[in-house]
Parts: structure tokens; C-alpha cells; sequence
């Protein structure tokens, strides 16, 4: 069982170099292949997840405390997934499971 949590300043540096950590960009996260695992994506001043892609993933529990700015996560080739959104990092907002 691992937990991470994901640093939204630096996927967003990771994926272009020239990012300005102060932008306002929105932000696609896409998680590939994870086992046994809980991630959450805390919440952020400037950035907001627009779109989420999990694929191949099992047994697995991802927390956004940040805000989204979708209604759905695509999920795919995936079994055992819980989606949780809690802006206040409480944990009762609201959840699907896929």
C-alpha cells in the first residue's frame, strides 16, 4: 500500500518548462498503472484540475482536496477506484466509486 501526495507546481513544471508556478493554467492529471494505492491532490490557491485520466490502475483511492473543474474522470482498463472530491480536506463532500 503507497501513499502520495501529488505537488500540482511541479507536475505542471514537469510538463512545460517555462511554467510559471503563479499561472492560473489549469491542470490534466493522469495516473498510470498505480496498485494499492491512496493520492491525494491537496488544494491549491492559483490551479484547478480540468481533466482526469486514470488508467490501468487497481485498488486505488485518489483525494482531491484542490478544485476540479469536471464533472467526470475518465477511467479506463481500471478496477476497484474511488474518486473523492473534499475541497476542505474533510472527506465527506462527495465520492464515486468506478
Amino acid at each position: 500500500f503507497q501513499s502520495r501526495e501529488v505537488d500540482l507546481d511541479r507536475e505542471m513544471k514537469g510538463a512545460d518548462a517555462n511554467a510559471n508556478v503563479e499561472s492560473k493554467k489549469p491542470v490534466v492529471v493522469h495516473f498510470r498503472r498505480c496498485t494499492d494505492g491512496q493520492y491525494v491532490i491537496p488544494a491549491h490557491p492559483t490551479r484547478a484540475v480540468t481533466k482526469v485520466f486514470i488508467e490501468g490502475c487497481k485498488k486505488c483511492t485518489f483525494t482531491f482536496q484542490c478544485r476540479v473543474l469536471t464533472a467526470f474522470a475518465e477511467v479506463w482498463k481500471s478496477s476497484d477506484i474511488a474518486c473523492i472530491h473534499s475541497p476542505m480536506g474533510n472527506g465527506d463532500q462527495g465520492s464515486d466509486v468506478a
